[in-house]
Formats: structure tokens, C-alpha cells, sequence
């Protein structure tokens, strides 16, 4: 669980990951205005 979490968090800072395409780019877009 762990792991997958952290990859996930990863996934969404690379913006471009697996489970990001999985996920609404409603994060990504997130992500974006944070950076």
C-alpha cells in the first residue's frame, strides 16, 4: 500500500505517470497551479 501510494504521488509530480492516466487529470491540473 505503501509503495503504491508513494508511486502514485510520484506518478502525479512526473505528470505522466500510470496511475495518473488512471486517475481524472483533475489532479494534474492540481498539480499545475501548485507548481
Amino acid at each position: 500500500m505503501k509503495m503504491t501510494f508513494k508511486k502514485f504521488i510520484l506518478n502525479i509530480i512526473i505528470g505522466g505517470g500510470l496511475e495518473v492516466v488512471t486517475y481524472p487529470s483533475f489532479l494534474n491540473i492540481l498539480t499545475t497551479i501548485k507548481l
